[in-house]
């Protein structure tokens, strides 16, 4: 593997590690912002609103 292609790898790592922060972060601030709290302690998403964060995951 020659340098330049080590570089283009890392790049790459980078930027998916990037984009997964993204969507991680917009999936918890939506699930916090329009879920409703569960009995253990955590939040759900019913229904038409639940397929808002798999369209934007879908669309980025």
């Amino acid at each position: 593997m020659e340098i330049s292609e080590r570089g283009k790898l890392g790049n790459r790592i980078i930027a998916s590690l990037i984009d997964y922060i993204t969507i991680g972060c917009f999936f918890l601030f939506f699930v916090y912002k329009y879920g409703e709290p569960n009995g253990t302690a955590g939040y759900e998403v019913h229904g038409v609103k639940a397929l808002i964060p798999i369209g934007f995951w879908f669309f980025y």
